[in-house]
């Protein structure tokens, strides 16, 4: 998350003199190191959908010499007019000589139980983003100031606390994918002003957004023209949003502090937080648990709120979220359960002599194991002592011919190389941030019903090996 406050103060009464559009997009750049410092392997990405904002954003990135390529999402949503959409941004690059790439997206079809055709559309977006993107790629969109105030409103109206209010931010990342928004401090109206003066009046309005029937339309065309005709409304509602950003900066920092201090969600310990700084530590435990973003929302929030503070019987407790997500309170713990499992996978004898690849089917990852056997005296002794999460390494001796790789069981218990005493794989696994949904095909390696190895992970104290004595020969096991 940001953790500086964009310069909100451009909209301030003694500030008439303001500097061009694309040198405070650059200052804008730079004070948020939005952009790398070096010429990137891959160009950024900019969503093009051939509005007036996303059309600015493209320019004055070209304009300040940056490596680029548009993209433009069809949603399969307003027939011809989005045809017509998506030919006109073709037409528009190859005039200019900018790459472009055009993702179809079958939304009405792909749209799940509970979505709205904007949620699927979020979520088609995403997962297309996700697929485009490199290691080493931004993806550049072209909110701006006016969509600022848009959502303060919008989600002041759904009753968010101070980091809903302030959600939209210059950079973040979502789902591995890093966002940037340059735009966030220029006006709707300087950015048609900014297309002008290159002599551009023509770009592509979607009717859709006409339609006050659809809130924030109604804040854009009636809610802000109406506030906005008091002088200066507008520079308040930014200067509150400054101040607002400081407050949710603030307490998602101590809720990140809070959870990094105690990694496990116990419900005790849940109960001593104040209200404001509750919902942002579940926010954290559940994205953690679930290895993307979750926001609890709504009633579902006040009645986790309840059950966390109220008295407890003792038993097995669920609050269901939204799409198939449930929370469950237990005992002291707050687990996550998200949809239907998979099927567990059964144990498998891996006479690794013979066999020296197993692959296992986890339900997010296909695992890949290797066994190799090597002298004693080569690697470096701190690899040969199994401290790298993807290897371990055991005396030849003492490995059984045949190992067990199972799943993951309820109660498993393991002595962690360098321990003197067991712990439970659970939360060797919490420790490690696996999601409770992965753990069930989790593959665990056993040696005659002893865990030796949670793959990626840790090894445990089974036949140590002594650096300053190793053995002949050494069987590495890998994750490959």
């Amino acid at each position: 998350m940001e953790k500086c406050n964009l310069n909100w103060n451009f909209y301030s009464e003694d500030n008439a003199e303001k500097l061009p559009v694309v040198e405070r997009v650059k200052m804008i750049c730079q004070n948020h190191s939005l952009l790398p410092a070096d010429s990137p392997a891959h160009p950024l990405l900019v969503g093009f959908s051939g509005g007036a904002d996303s059309l600015a954003l493209l320019l004055i990135l070209h304009e300040l010499g940056v490596s680029l390529r548009a993209v433009h999402f069809h949603h399969n949503l307003r027939g011809a007019e989005a045809d017509a959409d998506a030919e006109w941004c073709a037409d528009f690059c190859s005039q200019q000589g900018l790459p472009f790439e055009c993702r179809y997206l079958d939304t009405p079809a792909a749209r799940k139980g509970g979505e709205s055709l904007e949620q699927a559309a979020r979520r088609l977006r995403l997962q297309q983003w996700r697929e485009l993107a490199g290691a080493d790629q931004s993806v550049a969109l072209g909110h701006h100031a006016d969509d600022c105030l848009e959502t303060l409103l919008l989600r002041l109206a759904r009753g968010s606390n101070v980091s809903g209010l302030t959600g939209l931010r210059s950079v973040n990342e979502v789902e591995g994918v890093r966002f940037i928004r340059p735009l966030l401090t220029i006006r709707r109206q300087e950015l048609e002003a900014y297309l002008a003066d290159r002599g551009i009046t023509d770009w592509r309005v979607d009717t859709t957004n006409q339609h006050t029937e659809m809130r924030r339309n109604a804040i854009r065309h009636q809610w802000l023209p109406l506030m906005c005709q008091h002088p200066g409304a507008d520079i308040g509602l930014f200067r509150s949003m400054a101040v607002l950003r400081e407050d949710a900066d603030f307490i998602d920092s101590a809720a990140r502090r809070e959870v990094e201090q105690f990694p496990e969600p116990r419900v005790s310990r849940l109960r001593q937080l104040h209200p404001a700084l509750l919902a942002r530590v579940l926010r954290y435990y559940l994205s953690r648990q679930a290895g993307k973003e979750i926001i609890p929302r709504g009633q579902a929030l006040v009645r986790l709120r309840g059950l966390l503070t109220g008295p407890g019987d003792g038993g097995s407790r669920k609050v269901p979220m939204e799409k198939g997500i449930e929370v469950i309170i237990q005992d002291d713990r707050l687990y996550l359960n998200e949809g239907e499992y998979p099927e567990k996978p059964t144990a498998t004898a891996w006479k690794w002599r013979e066999c020296p690849e197993l692959n296992w089917q986890g339900k997010e990852r296909n695992w890949r194991l290797r066994s190799r056997v090597i002298k004693g005296q080569d690697g470096l002794p701190e690899k040969l002592t199994c401290r790298q999460e993807n290897t371990a390494c055991f005396p030849l001796q003492s490995l059984p011919e045949t190992l067990t790789v199972r799943p993951f069981q309820p109660g498993d218990r393991m002595i962690p190389f360098g321990h003197s005493g067991s712990r439970k794989v659970k939360d060797i696994f919490s420790q490690a941030g696996v999601p409770i949904r992965l753990r069930r095909v989790y593959p665990i390696v056993c040696a005659e019903g002893r865990i030796i190895w949670i793959p990626a992970i840790k090894r445990s104290s089974f036949a140590p090996l002594d650096a300053s004595n190793l053995p002949a020969e050494i069987v590495r096991l890998e994750v490959v």
